[in-house]
């Protein structure tokens, strides 16, 4: 595609983005159902193994590996799921396994040009630790997509040659994949990205307006504001084109939105993921686990269980009991007031907060809070008798510790399931 031609394909205005956003994505196209291939490599037992039509890559056609699952019981159309791994990841066939045991079809994509399948060590280099094989190392008749380089550090090649703009491309193919089957639900897809895979499906959220729940686990936007990628991005203005927060402010979305966090993350600090949930409501959640570090978790169990997102799912595809939902958090003297809404009886709220100065730390020459170290502290509280407001939501005050400099209040339901409200800062 020549330089006029591309320019000319993204100046098309849809309905999926509003005007001001930098990107035009010609969902006609990629909407529609895209062309697969059984793949011979990766196979695995209860899965069907896809290499999926991606967009040309410096000119020459692409697919990308994905499996693809449904579940052994039920019957009617499923609920589905698409799910971008993150960074040192591949399309994980266990993932789509345990969606596939919740009731969901499932669709794992590789967004790196890769194939779930690890090199083995070079005996010669016994340091350098397996990889993803590449689709390009296999002689077939199509090559992969782009690589992802650091922080969009393909930012000075042509757009349509950028790992990002593939990787959105080929996840919003993937919905349209899982749409166009008979055995689906096309009303009731959602989509779940961890690490890079939550910058690619909150960005890919705010383009394909027919996901019905979206689930960040751990960044998404705002990438400048502190993270340890901020002081790059900031050098490297270009960078910010495929911040998810220039996309994900769509008001024509009708999608419910979750933001799953831990509390010491460095790619995604907590002042971002409460920007973002803010930026995507009303039809937003937000939850912030102390317990919850950083990688490819999905199960319920353990210190790092994501119970929340399979019960959020639920309730937006099955209509069942929703998470409770904080609809607005005020910082007084001493005390945090919270309004919110429940169906399923509170046990009990959790304050998360630390006393200690937020520490500096200095990335890329930059000056930022050092989130990852903070040290905070868990304490289990009563939940005030509440007083219901005519907006139907409930509104309580809980005490703030002495000292208090940063923190936020989980309110935990019966089910164990926690969400947050918003966090905050004592002003100095």
């Amino acid at each position: 595609m020549s330089s006029l031609s591309f320019a000319a394909f993204f100046l098309v205005p849809i309905a999926a983005l509003h005007a001001d956003s930098p990107i035009k994505w010609d969902l006609s196209t990629l909407s529609k159902a895209p062309s697969t291939e059984a793949a011979k490599e990766a196979n695995v037992d209860g899965l069907q193994s896809l290499y999926v039509e991606g967009l040309p890559y410096q000119g020459k056609p692409t697919r990308f590996f994905a499996y693809l699952g449904f579940p052994k019981n039920g019957s009617g159309k499923f609920p589905a799921v698409v799910l971008a791994h993150g960074g040192g990841g591949s399309a994980f066939a266990e993932w789509v396994k345990y969606w596939n045991s919740k009731g969901y079809a499932a669709i794992a994509l590789d967004n790196e040009g890769q194939i779930p399948l690890k090199t083995e060590v070079n005996a010669n280099t016994p340091q350098i630790a397996p990889h993803w094989i590449t689709i390009n190392s296999l002689n077939l008749s199509w090559q992969g997509g782009p690589q992802r380089y650091g922080t969009f550090a393909d930012f000075s090649v042509p757009l349509e040659d950028q790992w990002m703009y593939h990787a959105v491309a080929n996840t919003i193919r993937a919905v349209s994949l899982l749409a166009a089957r008979p055995e689906i639900d096309a009303s009731r897809i959602g989509i779940v990205g961890i690490s890079w895979g939550s910058v690619i499906c909150s960005t890919v959220a705010g383009v394909d307006e027919r996901l019905a729940f979206v689930v960040p686990q751990y960044i998404g936007g705002h990438l400048d504001m502190g993270n340890v990628w901020s002081g790059y991005m900031n050098d490297n203005p270009a960078t910010k084109l495929w911040d998810p927060a220039n996309f994900y402010p769509n008001p024509k979305s009708k999608a419910q939105w979750l933001w799953i966090n831990g509390i010491n993350d460095k790619y995604g600090v907590p002042t971002m993921t409460t920007r973002s949930w803010k930026e995507t409501g009303p039809n937003s959640w937000m939850s912030l686990l102390p317990t919850q570090g950083h990688g490819h978790q999905w199960k319920e169990t353990g210190k790092q269980a994501v119970s929340e997102i399979y019960a959020f799912a639920d309730s937006v595809t099955r209509g069942t009991a929703p998470l409770a939902r904080i609809t607005k958090t005020t910082l007084g003297k001493g005390e945090l007031t919270l309004n919110w809404k429940n169906v399923t009886p509170l046990a009990k709220a959790q304050i998360c907060f630390t006393t200690d100065p937020i520490p500096p730390i200095t990335v890329s020459g930059e000056p930022r809070k050092d989130w990852e170290h903070v040290k905070y502290i868990v304490s289990d509280l009563q939940v005030p008798i509440p007083t219901p407001w005519a907006d139907g939501t409930q509104q309580a005050s809980f005490p703030l510790p002495a000292g208090f400099v940063a923190g936020f209040i989980n309110l935990v339901d019966e089910r164990g399931l926690s969400v947050s409200s918003e966090f905050q800062q004592a002003q100095p």
